[in-house]
């Protein structure tokens, strides 16, 4: 049987009648959620039309009883982030433009690395890099690395808002739970890239330590 039911932005949202045991437990729908079928005179609450479904969770049951404040649905949790999504969508677009900045800047400092090798080369046959040529392609794997960092955390972010906000447009906390791991996964980008920045600056620090020793 099809069912809708009324989001908390007063949407219809179908739904079936398998579908109705997950959606409790995933706190989606509570007992005075309003639902209806075809068949039906007008809307109800679930709580009146299937008890069954909150027999097993005496939270839920009492408040269908009693009219208590029901547990916060995970979709009602993230209606902050939902509203700072345009922040988060433009940080993860900027994230995205200095990852290619960076790339561009690492491509042309590459050609000029490999230009200046190979007039040292010709030059002097047989000689080793220059300590300046080894410092620019340092410089350049670094940039490359910073680059991939930050096109994967652009994408989580951009990915994780529209994630967010259809989840939360529709009332599927499948969708809601994907944006919130996208969202999960670039802070741990964010956190490995800054060990990773960390661990290079220290090693400059201590080569250039060794040197001047």
């Amino acid at each position: 049987m099809r069912w809708f039911f009324l989001s908390a932005q007063q949407e219809q949202i179908p739904t079936s009648d398998s579908q109705l045991a997950t959606l409790v437990q995933q706190g989606i729908l509570r007992p005075q959620t309003l639902v209806w079928h075809e068949g039906q005179a007008d809307w109800q609450s679930l709580g009146e039309l299937k008890p069954d479904l909150f027999a097993t969770n005496p939270l839920l049951r009492s408040s269908a009883v009693v009219g208590s404040a029901a547990p916060a649905s995970p979709l009602k949790i993230t209606e902050g982030l939902v509203r700072s999504s345009g922040w988060i969508l433009t940080c993860g677009i900027l994230f995205l433009l200095l990852a290619l900045l960076l790339l561009v800047t690492g491509i042309l400092s590459a050609m000029h690395s490999y230009k200046e090798w190979h007039q040292v080369a010709s030059s002097l046959e047989g000689a080793k890099p220059s300590i300046s040529i080894v410092q620019s392609v340092f410089g350049v794997a670094c940039q490359i690395l910073a680059a991939i960092s930050l096109r994967w955390m652009g994408s989580h972010l951009i990915g994780a808002t529209g994630k967010l906000r259809h989840g939360q447009t529709t009332g599927e906390f499948a969708l809601t739970e994907i944006g919130l791991r996208r969202l999960g996964k670039f802070f741990v980008i964010l956190v490995v890239s800054l060990l990773l920045a960390i661990a290079c600056w220290a090693a400059v620090v201590l080569w250039i330590g060794f040197k001047l020793s």
